[in-house]
C-alpha cells in the first residue's frame, strides 16, 4: 500500500505538457515587446513570469523592448490604467507594433495556477497560452504549456537570476518561483532562436541615444540651482550627476530633457556625467 501511494505521488510530479506552433508563412519577427501577463495566477507571479520571458527572448537572441518602457507607452497611448483589467488581445497590434518600434508583441494572455491538497497528495500546476503576433496581426508562435510539479528552488539560467532571488526576497514561494521558471524555459526552449542578427535595425528615435548638454547656474537662497539640459531618443531615461549628487532623473519631452540640483554657494560646479538608457536598453554617457 504504502508503495501505491507513493507512485502516485511521483505520477502527480511529472505532469507537463507543451504544444507549440510556427507559422512559417509570417515573417519572422526580430524586434519584440512582452506586454503585461493576464490570467488568474497572482500579479506577482504574472510580474516574474513577464521578466522572465524578457529574459528568455534576450538569451534567444532577439532585441526586447525595455518592460518600464512598454508599459509607459501603453500607459499613454492605450488602455493600460490597470494591470488586472489590461486585454492584450483587444489592442490594435499594428498601432501598439508602431508605437513601440517593434515588428512583433509577445502576449499572454492565460496564465493560470491550480494547487490542492488532498490528505499527503499536493499538486501545484501552472500553466499558460503564449503567442508572439506580427505587427500585422497575424500569430507568428502559439505555445500552450502547464507543468505541475513539486520540488526543489532551481536556478537554470544565469540571466534571470537576480530577478528570481528578488522575487523569494519579497515572499513569492520557492516552489512557484521554480515552477514558473521551468515554464517558461520551456517555452523559451521551443520558440525558434534569433540568429538573424543583422535585421536588429532600431528605429532612429529608439536607438541608443546621443547626447549633448547645456548647464547653467543661478543662486537662489543662498544656494546655487544648477539646471542641466540634454537631448537624447524620446523615449529613452535620462539622469545626471553632480559631483556628491548621483542618479538625478531628468524630464523629458520630445527627446529634451531637464534636470537641476540645488548646491551650497560656495560649492564649485564640477563635472556632469550624463546617463542614458534607450527603450531597448543600450546604454550612453557623456561628460561636461
Amino acid at each position: 500500500m504504502i508503495r501505491a501511494r507513493f507512485g502516485l505521488v511521483l505520477l502527480f510530479a511529472s505532469c507537463s505538457g507543451l504544444v507549440h506552433t510556427v507559422n512559417h508563412d509570417v515573417p519572422m519577427p526580430h524586434r519584440l515587446a512582452v506586454l503585461p501577463v493576464q490570467g488568474a495566477a497572482p500579479f506577482a507571479e504574472r510580474e516574474l513570469a513577464r521578466s522572465l520571458l524578457q529574459a528568455r527572448l534576450q538569451e534567444r537572441g532577439y532585441l526586447v523592448a525595455e518592460l518600464p518602457f512598454v508599459d509607459r507607452v501603453l500607459s499613454e497611448r492605450f488602455s493600460l490604467a490597470d494591470p488586472e483589467t489590461f486585454a492584450p488581445t483587444e489592442l490594435p497590434v499594428s498601432e501598439v507594433a508602431a508605437a513601440l518600434g517593434v515588428d512583433g508583441l509577445l502576449i499572454v494572455d492565460r496564465f493560470d495556477e491550480t494547487r490542492w491538497n488532498i490528505v499527503i497528495l499536493r499538486r501545484h500546476v501552472l500553466g499558460g497560452r503564449f503567442s508572439i503576433v506580427a505587427s500585422d496581426g497575424r500569430e507568428w508562435f502559439v505555445a500552450e504549456h502547464a507543468v505541475g510539479a513539486t520540488g526543489g528552488f532551481l536556478l537554470k539560467s544565469g540571466q534571470v537570476l537576480a530577478e528570481l532571488m528578488s522575487q523569494s526576497a519579497h515572499g513569492t514561494g520557492a516552489a512557484s518561483i521554480d515552477r514558473i521558471d521551468e515554464l517558461i524555459g520551456g517555452v523559451a526552449a521551443a520558440l525558434p532562436a534569433d540568429a538573424d542578427r543583422h535585421s536588429h535595425v532600431v528605429p532612429p528615435d529608439l536607438e541608443a541615444p546621443v547626447l549633448t548638454s547645456a548647464v547653467t547656474k543661478a543662486p537662489v537662497d543662498g544656494l546655487v540651482r544648477v539646471d542641466v539640459v540634454a537631448t537624447s531618443a524620446p523615449f529613452a531615461s535620462v539622469w545626471f550627476d553632480l559631483g556628491d549628487v548621483h542618479a538625478v532623473p531628468m524630464a523629458g519631452k520630445d527627446g529634451v530633457f531637464t534636470g537641476a540640483v540645488h548646491l551650497p554657494a560656495d560649492e564649485p560646479v564640477g563635472e556632469v556625467r550624463l546617463r542614458a538608457r534607450s527603450a531597448f536598453g543600450r546604454v550612453a554617457e557623456s561628460h561636461r
